[in-house]
């Protein structure tokens, strides 16, 4: 395991510590909040540094920063000014970096701007920005703190609510990509915890505002609780009227306070531009989805029918049969649940917007007519800015997608230690 100690004045004090905590908890020598010398009782995540996907190549690549900064190679400082190229290149497992005159060898370094924030492809990223080797690759990691990498998911993920009217959702959206990002980093993953794009949480600092700041700060650490246990917590852009049951989209135990539910008598989420839409696709549209999907074999290329099987409570679908002939023998091809969308996929968007639709055909293409934009499991986005527009808290908008759950503030288990 490459370590990435952010902290190289503590070297040594922390080498000895980490050998013996090793000794008797070797899963701790991974926690990136032991780089920063912070000690650890938090019975959710043992780590206040996350560990964010950014990049990586294999290719000889140069980069240069947008502002003066640190890198720390094997414990070495070396002091770079802005704009200052470094080559990089893999190397049987080291990376080789040359800059000016120098030249070094090593399977880890990073990059700590002295002020601001670092510009890396044109976005930026605070925290340290770790290159490592992975394979006979080189992984870019960004290191943050976690309230800190809020911004950019709020911004991103949320930044239309940017009044008043809409903080309260605000709020509410804040604790849920806490608990989402507390959760991924309680998988220990080797290299990075969390992709920065709708694989995990779309993160990209830039554009947040005074809203997302307070939000953040006026909910710091509050995380949601399910008995004695972090709650799963997942969310989307609009329900369409209706949530889904977790069972019917995630695999694993079902969850009691991520059922299906009404959005409310008269649907919070109808201020959405997706709560009610339409798309067309020709039949050699649909044949194309299935062939790029490995469905069906290059010769089946004529379609015949698609039918809905079944649905689940909410009124999403939850079997659809698409039947297509390749001039002699049919083939019943069977999409299930939120797979639907991955393999029909819409023109501009990626993935087809919901599963809460009706299908029909007509004058060689399918008419799909649907609700909603998101897989509907935990909160809508859209009905929690509903909710906050007709005066509900952030308490109350949380209690209404995740009931049962209840509040907790997880950083008061690790303060003063």
């Amino acid at each position: 395991m490459i370590q990435i100690f952010l902290n190289p004045h503590k070297l040594k004090s922390f080498l000895i510590t980490t050998l013996f905590s090793a000794f008797l908890f070797s899963f701790i020598s991974c926690s990136p909040a032991l780089r920063t010398g912070k000690k650890q009782t938090n019975r959710y995540t043992s780590k206040s540094i996350i560990k964010v996907f950014v990049d990586e190549f294999s290719e000889p690549r140069s980069i240069s920063f947008t502002a003066d900064v640190d890198l720390e190679i094997s414990g070495k400082i070396v002091k770079l000014k802005k704009g200052t190229a470094v080559n990089l290149r893999i190397i049987e497992g080291e990376i080789r970096l040359r800059y000016g005159r120098e030249e070094s060898m090593t399977q880890f370094f990073s990059a700590e701007p002295l002020s601001g924030v670092l510009n890396f492809n044109g976005r930026d990223y605070s925290g340290e920005l770790a290159f490592l080797t992975k394979n006979s690759k080189i992984l870019v990691v960004n290191y943050l703190d976690v309230e800190e990498y809020l911004k950019g998911v709020l911004s991103a993920e949320m930044g239309i609510a940017a009044n008043e009217n809409d903080f309260e959702a605000l709020k509410a959206f804040a604790v849920c990509a806490r608990n989402y990002s507390v959760m991924k980093m309680n998988e220990n993953k080797k290299h990075f915890d969390i992709y920065p794009d709708t694989r995990d949480q779309v993160y990209r600092l830039t554009n947040y505002n005074t809203y997302i700041e307070r939000a953040i700060k006026e909910t710091s650490g509050l995380v949601l609780e399910n008995g004695n246990d972090l709650a799963k917590i997942f969310y989307y852009s609009s329900c369409g009227g209706r949530t889904e049951d977790f069972r019917n989209v995630f695999s694993g135990i079902d969850q009691n306070h991520l059922q299906s539910i009404e959005d409310g008598q008269d649907h919070y989420c109808k201020i959405s531009p997706s709560y009610s839409w339409s798309e067309r696709y020709s039949f050699q549209e649909i044949i194309t989805h299935l062939r790029n999907a490995n469905l069906i074999t290059g010769d089946y290329n004529i379609f015949k029918s698609i039918d809905v099987k079944s649905r689940f409570r909410s009124g999403r679908i939850n079997e659809l049969e698409i039947i297509v002939s390749n001039g002699n023998n049919p083939k019943s091809v069977t999409l299930k649940g939120n797979n639907i969308r991955s393999v029909i996929r819409a023109r501009s968007r990626g993935l087809l917007r919901s599963t809460l639709c009706d299908i029909s055909t007509g004058n060689d293409e399918v008419i799909i007519e649907g609700r909603g934009y998101g897989h509907g499991v935990g909160l809508c986005q859209w009905g929690a800015i509903g909710q906050s527009r007709k005066g509900k808290k952030f308490r109350e908008i949380l209690y209404f997608y995740f009931p049962g759950t209840r509040l907790q503030n997880y950083n008061a288990m690790i303060s003063g230690l």
